[in-house]
């Protein structure tokens, strides 16, 4: 995770962690910061994890 990332994200990380024993994939969606929290939360409230096609699709790219 980056050093500079701010508290929302770094929280859905620590729970996305916690919840699957692996980080979420991060740095090809770096840019789009709100989004990317957005989608770690919303996997694990489904109790999913999150590929990077996956994040793809999701985030329009």
């Amino acid at each position: 995770m980056p050093a500079s990332a701010p508290a929302p994200l770094e929280e859905a990380v620590k729970v996305y962690r916690r919840t699957f024993n692996v980080p979420p994939p991060l740095s090809e969606f770096i840019d789009d910061l709100p989004a990317l929290t957005r989608e770690i939360v919303a996997a694990v409230r489904r109790g999913e994890r999150l590929t990077s096609a996956e994040l793809h699709c999701r985030l329009g790219r």
